[in-house]
């Protein structure tokens, strides 16, 4: 059967008369005609705006007509998106609610991060810094004609002497010493002592770096990991 086709026509009216319906409409060139027919079937094409308010301005990767997106709703162009018809089907009410309301709490979320961070870190600057240092106890056994120079040995690695005993002509020192003072200790307390000294450690947990320390130490730390050299004062996270 020959089926007439009109494109680029618009449907004007329709009249039912029994079992019979008339659809008027104009047809491509603007002339009025009439379709006869049982049944009358009727369809709405949808398609996305994305003229008038700029998209072909950004950055936005496109998918055929649409946006491309990702799972998030996510377009190419950092802290955009786009949800509902403008990244394809199905085009339905419902659909475009439910990214709206993911997208909402993406965005919510990525506003809220780092407001909590900055007041973190603010909070942290205005309490104080303390920096933690690990210790190690440190037990030496020397002739006691060489006390002096064992304790003069750990005097400049910023010990403490927690005790001395002695048994016959030997003595026993013992101190607590930061770590990272004892680097290079075996070489000079067995000169110190012409190697009549004997030595060993265990790990005494961690304590705060004297504050007189704190500024030195920082800006070393700082310097190694490629940071500005200023520390950030509590009025940079307001």
């Amino acid at each position: 059967h020959k089926v007439p086709v009109h494109l680029g026509a618009k449907a004007t009216a329709a009249k039912t008369r029994g079992k019979t319906t008339a659809v008027e409409f104009t047809d491509s060139d603007g002339k009025s005609q009439k379709a006869k027919g049982d049944r009358v079937l009727v369809t709405v094409g949808r398609r996305p705006c994305t003229e008038g308010w700029g998209l072909e301005n950004m950055a936005v990767d496109l998918d055929g007509a649409f946006v491309s997106v990702d799972s998030r709703c996510r377009t190419s162009m950092r802290n955009v998106w786009a949800i509902g018809d403008l990244v394809g089907e199905p085009m339905l009410a419902h659909k475009a609610s439910a990214q709206g309301e993911m997208v909402a709490e993406i965005i919510a979320v990525a506003q809220t991060i780092p407001a909590v961070r900055n007041a973190i870190n603010g909070s942290m600057l205005m309490a104080g810094v303390a920096l933690m240092e690990p210790k190690q106890n440190v037990y030496i056994s020397v002739p006691q004609d060489l006390m002096g120079a064992v304790t003069g040995e750990m005097s400049q690695r910023r010990s403490v002497i927690a005790g001395m005993e002695t048994e016959g002509d030997l003595a026993t020192i013992t101190a607590k010493a930061p770590v990272k003072e004892m680097f290079g200790f075996a070489g000079e307390i067995r000169s110190a002592t012409a190697g009549r000294a004997l030595w060993s450690t265990e790990f005494a947990g961690y304590e705060p770096l004297p504050r007189e320390l704190l500024d030195e130490v920082t800006a070393e730390i700082r310097e190694r990991k490629g940071l500005k050299p200023e520390v950030p004062r509590p009025e940079n996270y307001a």
